[in-house]
């Protein structure tokens, strides 16, 4: 599988190294493994109650990185097949 997905990658020019550290990250989420803010962010010491990332770095735990603060209000609006208010 890995071999097929590696070539797939480099005949449609995409950085396979790339689209496995996505499939990790999905999978990370996807099972509910918790993450911290990495203490680099600026938003480290803050709460925010919704954020954006881009990259996951694992170490002895889960940190995001890249990140920014959004409205959650935002993700039923663009991805309302994945998100939903609550009324």
């Amino acid at each position: 599988m890995e071999k097929a997905l590696n070539r797939w990658c480099f005949e449609n020019f995409i950085n396979y190294r790339s689209l496995r550290h996505a499939r990790d990250v999905h999978r990370a989420l996807a099972t509910g493994q918790s993450v911290q803010m990495h203490p680099s962010s600026v938003l480290f010491r803050t709460k925010p109650d919704c954020v954006i990332f881009n990259e996951l770095v694992r170490t002895t735990q889960n940190y995001v990185k890249n990140l920014t603060r959004i409205d959650p209000l935002w993700l039923a609006e663009l991805a309302p097949q994945y998100y939903a208010t609550e009324d």
